[in-house]
């Protein structure tokens, strides 16, 4: 299954990416899809929704499948 994490800034997303490196999940930059509104234009996608503290890194929202089902939203949404 793919996720996919939507950020405020493309600063945020590239941190997310380097932490999933980091904790070995199959990750990748992407732009955001247009379907989905986020400030910033960049999103990653990734294989594994972990235990992870995503208002750490400033995440809007976490969406799952190519149908962008909303899973996880930062508590600012």
């Amino acid at each position: 299954m793919k996720f996919l994490a939507t950020f405020h800034c493309h600063y945020d997303a590239t941190l997310f990416y380097q932490m999933c490196k980091q904790r070995e999940i199959p990750a990748k930059l992407t732009p955001t899809p247009r379907k989905l509104s986020a400030a910033c234009g960049t999103c990653v996608i990734f294989d594994k929704f972990a235990d992870i503290d995503y208002n750490n890194y400033d995440v809007g929202g976490v969406y799952e499948g190519d149908g962008y089902v909303k899973i996880w939203a930062s508590e600012e949404n």
